[in-house]
């Protein structure tokens, strides 16, 4: 009787195996960046690519967004490239990122859980950001034979829109004598510059390279 009753009680302080919820569980980390809501951008962003530093095969870049409110603004880098099936840009290639307001620094950081977004602080009474940056092209997008610009890679855009109610108005600089050849349509070309139309973000990014 002892010993069925020693038995007994060695069962019952064994923990049952594969009982469900044990183990480790994921816990998404809180996300402070805006999700996309179906309304207009108000306002157009400019972006200029200078794509002429063929030696060093940069893209130097440099946008003006309108600002519809003072405080905190969030930057997306895209994650998709066009005609792919996952996210498949990566932002290790944007360098030298620059944000200022009427020629004045602003702050920037980088996200904690979402690499693709920046956080700016606006002052108030700003109503136009400027940004700088640059994107490290490979010799497939850059040389001094063939330059093909990847517009997937080379903007930001404020978070809190689909990219289909943000517009924007794309200008492209390139090496003398080269010419572009594009889905997008072009408003007017003054020396090495197109400026193209007026488009929206979906469709820019939706375009293949030059």
């Amino acid at each position: 009787m002892c010993l069925t009753m020693s038995l007994a009680l060695v069962l019952l302080s064994v923990p049952a195996a594969g009982k469900p919820g044990d183990g480790p569980r994921y816990i998404k980390p809180p996300s402070s960046v805006l999700r996309p809501v179906d309304r207009t951008f108000d306002g157009v962003i400019d972006v200029h690519v200078d794509a002429t530093d063929v030696q060093r095969r940069i893209f130097s870049v440099r946008q003006r967004i309108p600002i519809g409110k003072d405080g905190r603004m969030t930057l997306l880098y895209p994650r998709w490239e066009a005609a792919s099936h996952g996210p498949s840009l990566s932002v290790t290639d944007l360098a030298g990122l620059a944000v200022e307001a009427a020629g004045r620094p602003l702050p920037w950081r980088r996200d904690p859980y979402e690499p693709h977004a920046f956080h700016v602080d606006v002052p108030p009474g700003t109503s136009v950001i400027e940004v700088r940056f640059q994107m490290v092209a490979g010799d497939t997008l850059l040389s001094p034979d063939v330059v093909s610009v990847p517009w997937q890679r080379l903007i930001l855009y404020p978070a809190g829109w689909y990219a289909r109610n943000i517009g924007v108005t794309p200008t492209l600089t390139l090496p003398s004598a080269m010419r572009a050849f594009t889905t997008l349509k072009v408003e007017r070309s003054e020396s090495a510059t197109i400026r193209f139309a007026r488009t929206t973000l979906d469709t820019l990014l939706g375009s293949k390279p030059n």
